[in-house]
């Protein structure tokens, strides 16, 4: 990567000696494998709380059949952010009614 297309400021924060700081935290196991955990600054302000994504991505990946999920913040006029999820379901849901199940989990059913 060259930088950033006409922002040299950004391109100075994430570019040094050779290396791009993505801001990610993670780890490498023993077999050279590399797992990003989350993001350095991944928090999302809502009403003055600060939400961090992986720990309601913890909290939804407990329901069975969730199979992998992520959590970002989109702006809200009111509460300043709100996060969203995007869900992926395991090969064995049955549709509506594990997203049904899903929900009520969540306590919005």
């Amino acid at each position: 990567m060259k930088g950033y297309w006409n922002k040299p400021k950004k391109t100075k924060e994430v570019l040094g000696d050779g290396w791009i700081y993505t801001g990610d935290i993670g780890y490498m196991d023993e077999d050279g494998c590399v797992y990003f955990v989350e993001l350095k600054k991944g928090v999302i302000k809502v009403s003055g709380y600060q939400v961090r994504p992986f720990e309601v991505e913890g909290v939804l990946m407990e329901h069975q059949a969730v199979y992998e999920v992520a959590v970002i913040g989109f702006p809200d006029p009111c509460r300043g952010e709100h996060p969203k999820a995007s869900l992926s379901f395991g090969r064995d849901t049955r549709g509506r009614w594990q997203r049904r199940s899903l929900s009520i989990s969540a306590g919005r059913g």
